[in-house]
This record gives C-alpha cells, sequence and structure tokens, in this order.
C-alpha cells in the first residue's frame, strides 16, 4: 500500500509540473497574477519557448520559416520547415498526397514585396526525373496548393441521379401496390 502512495504521488507531482509548464509557456499571464517567483523558476528550467517552433534541434542552427500546406495532402496545414526545404520533402512530412491529388496541377504562391509570383509544377514529372531536376525549394510564407482532381462524375449530378432513381422507385412500388389490391 505505501509503494502505490509514493507512486501515486510521483505521478501526480509530474502532471502538476507539466500543467504549471503548459500554463507558463501558453498563459503565463495567469501564473505571473498567481506566483511570480514560480512563474519565473519554471521558465528557467523549462526547455520550451515560444521561439523554438521556428527553430529545430534536429537542424542545429537552422531557422524554421511557416509554409501553408493546402488541397489535396494528407495533413493539410501551416508547417515550419528550415528554409531550402523542397517541395517533395513537404509533401513528405504532411502525409503525401491524397489518392485524388492531381499531381500534374501544384501550385505554389509566393510574394516578394509587393509582387505576387505563381510557380506551376507538375509534381509527377519532378519526381519521375529527380536526379536529373533541380529541386525547388520553398521559401518563407509560401502557399502550396496541390489541387484535387475533377471527379468523373459531379457530386450534383449522382444526388439528381439518386432522387430520380427513389422517385421512379416509389412510383413503380404504388403501381404494383394498386394492382395487387384490384386484383383482391
Amino acid at each position: 500500500m505505501m509503494k502505490n502512495t509514493a507512486v501515486f504521488q510521483s505521478v501526480s507531482q509530474i502532471t502538476l509540473i507539466c500543467y504549471l509548464t503548459l500554463l507558463v509557456t501558453f498563459c503565463p499571464e495567469r501564473i505571473r497574477a498567481v506566483s511570480p517567483s514560480l512563474t519565473e523558476d519554471i521558465l528557467k528550467t523549462s526547455k520550451y519557448t515560444r521561439a523554438d517552433e521556428y527553430y529545430s534541434e534536429v537542424y542545429q542552427g537552422e531557422i524554421l520559416v511557416p509554409i501553408n500546406l493546402l488541397g489535396a495532402v494528407g495533413r493539410p496545414g501551416v508547417y515550419h520547415i528550415p528554409k531550402q526545404t523542397d517541395i517533395v520533402r513537404l509533401l513528405s512530412l504532411a502525409g503525401g498526397t491524397r489518392a485524388d491529388a492531381n499531381l500534374e496541377d501544384v501550385t505554389i504562391k509566393r510574394r516578394s514585396g509587393e509582387t505576387e509570383r505563381t510557380i506551376n509544377i507538375n509534381l509527377k514529372q519532378l519526381v519521375q526525373e529527380r536526379a536529373s531536376s533541380k529541386p525547388i525549394n520553398l521559401e518563407a510564407n509560401d502557399i502550396v496548393l496541390v489541387t484535387p482532381q475533377e471527379p468523373l462524375i459531379s457530386s450534383n449530378t449522382l444526388q439528381g441521379v439518386g432522387f430520380v432513381s427513389s422517385l421512379l422507385g416509389l412510383v413503380v412500388s404504388s403501381i404494383v401496390i394498386i394492382q395487387q389490391l384490384k386484383r383482391n
């Protein structure tokens, strides 16, 4: 029984430390209001700061830049990646492309000052010729769009066909029921 109490106390202490670290990191004003000295102690011992999302421990000394990834990819969102990361590596980090991705129509929107540039990429060709082609590196605040392929039949057409089929089934069922009632 004594051993379980010690384990419970250790787990409780670890949970409290994790909670306080998260609270200090994301809501420091709340903790500072309660205990300014505790806040500073936790901040000194904590390895995480908000700036860490722009710095990579894997790539020591490299600054990370935000990239917006949209469209037919596994996990779309904002990615903070090292400068000079190419488009293929970004897509790999995002879980690859979905089955409906149009690999021949990938777009990068890039803003430099007042000008906006659009870079169209045939990803299928880029991957096939990877050894001989120059990689397309991403820059800070690029927007990458992997467009989905157009379906063979639109969803509106499928809804219309479904509605007509249901209506036709209702009419045929009604006719059969009426004929059965007339026979009896």
